[in-house]
């Protein structure tokens, strides 16, 4: 009998940054104590669909400041699988950074 664990996924996070700079997400803390990580599947668009990138980290761009949620799936490779999220906080320049970078 073999048990297969489930992966743990671990989007990272919380993220600070600025409105047109490129952020990389990591998922690096994510792990799965029965196997491998075969995938690592990011939604980043809020669409609840995990399309948008593939890859431990992955590196995107927001167009308009406020708070968005990214989640990150990942498979192992018995197919069991696990989702977290994580806040990106967005500002529209350098001046509004820094309060988020003191919390």
């Amino acid at each position: 009998v073999r048990i297969n664990w489930q992966p743990t996924a671990d989007a990272g996070g919380p993220y600070p940054t600025i409105v047109g700079a490129p952020l990389t997400l990591d998922g690096s803390g994510s792990h799965d104590r029965g196997g491998d990580i075969r995938y690592y599947l990011w939604d980043l668009d809020g669409d609840g669909i995990h399309d948008d990138a593939r890859g431990v980290t992955t590196t995107t761009t927001f167009a308009a400041s406020g708070v968005h949620t990214i989640s990150l799936r990942v498979i192992d490779d018995d197919q069991a699988w696990d989702a977290d999220t994580a806040v990106i906080h967005v500002v529209a320049g350098r001046e509004h950074f820094l309060p988020l970078l003191r919390r």
